[in-house]
């Protein structure tokens, strides 16, 4: 553990209570941050504590969450690290991470998601204990069970003892089997947690989007959402979750990339109680190739023209035929697709014999033009 200062009486008392959870029976399992008691206050704390009992009694393990406005639920110098030990480990699992202190935001709506290793095939047990927490009233507390199946209430009031039997199984001793799920009152909170997200450009053609979760049980279906410009997003397809079970799982959607440069996309989980979690938003951008003209022939034989037009942006374009000098001698509308546009150019016998320019503007201005040259 690293040298920490307290002269102010405060901060010993934070570190009396995280000492108690963390470090009296497996002293050196948790490295505390060495800014995680500066000046914070800690009047108003809020702890919930979980220990890890075997059969015989013996505290094997524990872990503490510390709850308060000036602290974030991402991982950072707030958290405490556990380090593994030879015994029983149960810490807590957050980002990748194993934590044996995790600092986050007030309760209302959150899991602490335990992690078990190294557990022996035997009967242990929970002890849950809050602290300064006999006010809150907007949230409910339970332990999920997603072996037995089971969801136990936890008192904000008294110490809990919850029963974790293990046997040969090796799902009794999934590393994920318990989470304390905290609540609002009248509300079924989604368990499910994205682990990544990310898609890839398929020869500017389709997009493929992927997608890792973990936690997932309860799940209806996810939908795949795209938008135009990042704000109005609509469903482009859905699938249903392969695992339910509260392991972990990962998931591919493959789609046709719809016109225009830029793209927005996430993915919706909903649950069979209509909770919902979304992902971040990633924006896929197009990069247009240039447009282009082909002239055919060139130089132009008995007045025979024909023009072949590429372009990555649809929409309405026009066709001027200048001469050398700029005055035009035929223009023509049409409407342009990105699989290209072929025309023929009906040029009047009369027209003298010189150097010509062949220019075709898109809806949006842009000008591309080729010089032809007629016998």
């Amino acid at each position: 553990m690293r040298n920490l200062s307290f002269t102010n009486p405060v901060y010993a008392y934070v570190h009396m209570l995280l000492f108690m959870v963390c470090s009296l029976p497996f002293i050196g399992k948790a490295e505390l941050p060495k800014h995680l008691f500066s000046n914070k206050s800690t009047t108003n704390a809020q702890i919930v504590r979980t220990w890890l009992f075997t059969q015989s009694g013996s505290m094997a393990d524990g872990n503490a969450v510390v709850f308060g406005l000036q602290y974030s639920n991402a991982v950072d110098v707030w958290d405490a690290m556990k380090m593994t030990n030879p015994g029983e480990n149960f810490g807590l699992s957050r980002q990748g991470y194993t934590l044996a202190v995790e600092a986050r935001q007030p309760v209302s709506s959150d899991t602490m998601f335990f992690k078990m290793t190294n557990l022996g095939a035997t009967n242990y047990k929970l002890k849950i204990v809050h602290e300064g927490m006999q006010s809150v009233t907007n949230a409910t507390c339970e332990l999920i069970d997603h072996y037995l199946n089971t969801r136990t209430a936890v008192s904000y009031n008294d110490t809990t003892y919850i029963a974790v039997p293990l046997t040969s199984d090796p799902a009794s001793r999934a590393q994920n089997r318990l989470m304390l799920v905290y609540k609002p009152v009248g509300v079924v909170v989604l368990p499910v947690s994205f682990l990544s997200f990310d898609l890839q450009n398929i020869k500017d053609k389709e997009v493929k989007l992927n997608w890792s979760v973990n936690n997932e049980i309860d799940i209806n279906h996810y939908s795949i959402e795209t938008s135009e410009k990042g704000d109005h997003f609509y469903a482009i397809g859905s699938m249903s979750p392969s695992n339910n079970q509260m392991g972990a799982a990962a998931y591919s959607f493959q789609q046709k990339i719809a016109a225009g440069p830029n793209h927005y996309y996430r993915i919706r989980a909903k649950s069979k109680s209509g909770k919902e979690e979304l992902t971040k938003i990633i924006q896929l951008s197009i990069i247009e190739a240039a447009a282009s003209i082909n002239i055919f022939p060139n130089p132009v034989i008995d007045k025979n023209v024909q023009v072949n037009y590429t372009s990555g942006v649809p929409g309405k374009v026009s066709l001027q035929v200048t001469d050398a000098f700029g005055k035009p001698i035929y223009q023509q509308n049409f409407i342009h697709t990105t699989a290209g546009t072929k025309l023929q150019l009906p040029l009047q016998n009369s027209t003298p014999a010189g150097i010509y320019y062949v220019r075709i503007t898109a809806e949006d201005g842009s000008a591309t033009h080729q010089r032809i040259v007629l016998l």
